[in-house]
């Protein structure tokens, strides 16, 4: 018997899932994985601690709904969906499942948690994807395919600034902005990434902006300055004949898979 209470625990400690148990709303356990969810140093500092600390304010009427309808277990669905915290302050979404065991004779809630975010992330990028897709279908000439690009752009990587940018004669004209610009038109002769882009007909990806001599800023003075640029050449007929520019006011701001 106690080596089977040791192998349940064994597999409990090594869930790659948080496993927590609540008593009311007190923390009585937690696996090794829930301290790491949440950015604690060991279990010991999660118990007697009360659940509403690692869950969004905006979700305690859920937990609320939940716990009122505990001791009649209305047929409700048993996942979940909690807007958190990672343990470094950015948000999360996690999903919880919710069970109800003996505890110290009364009842326990037995919560399953595992972190969405990332999948849940993807999902809506592919949706925002396919709604792109639906309104590039529909554009019929450069106004058109310019605003569906950025709304595109701007629900897949969440951008503080983005521009479209036309060859015409010598220069690079900016003809579409998300954010505010300082800069119409720039000369292909001159300096700055999104020319040499034009140039090479390579997208240009520059982590960080303060170690390219050949940024040229375009923001306002009340905007915080770009760090990181991605510029994406539209080539046709082996020429590049229109650029995307997309910037973060944050370094490294773009992964691999967005680059």
């Amino acid at each position: 018997m106690s080596s089977g209470k040791s192998m349940y625990k064994d597999i409990v400690e090594k869930n790659s899932d948080a496993i927590i148990v609540l008593s009311d709303r007190l923390i009585v356990y937690a696996n090794r994985r829930a301290a790491e969810l949440y950015g604690v140093k060991n279990t010991e500092e999660m118990l007697g601690t009360s659940i509403v600390e690692y869950i969004a304010s905006s979700e305690l009427v859920q937990l609320e709904r939940l716990e009122q309808n505990r001791e009649t277990d209305l047929n409700l669905d048993r996942i979940f969906q909690f807007n958190g915290y990672h343990k470094d302050g950015s948000p999360a979404v996690y999903e919880v499942s919710i069970n109800y065991v003996p505890y110290e004779d009364d009842t326990g809630s037995l919560l399953t948690i595992r972190d969405a975010t990332e999948r849940l992330e993807v999902e809506n990028r592919i949706r925002a994807l396919h709604r792109s897709t639906a309104l590039l279908g529909m554009a019929t000439d450069w106004d058109q395919v310019s605003d569906a690009v950025l709304i595109s752009l701007n629900e897949i990587l969440h951008l503080s600034y983005a521009s479209l940018g036309l060859v015409i004669g010598d220069e690079l004209v900016f003809t579409h902005h998300l954010g505010n610009s300082t800069v119409d038109a720039m000369p292909l002769d001159g300096n700055g990434i999104t020319i040499r882009a034009l140039r090479t007909i390579m997208t240009q990806y520059v982590p960080d902006t303060r170690k390219d001599p050949s940024y040229v800023s375009s923001r306002e003075k009340k905007d915080n300055e770009s760090l990181s640029e991605l510029d994406i050449p539209v080539i046709v007929n082996d020429e590049a004949v229109a650029i995307i520019n997309i910037e973060d006011h944050i370094p490294n701001s773009f992964s691999e898979d967005e680059v």
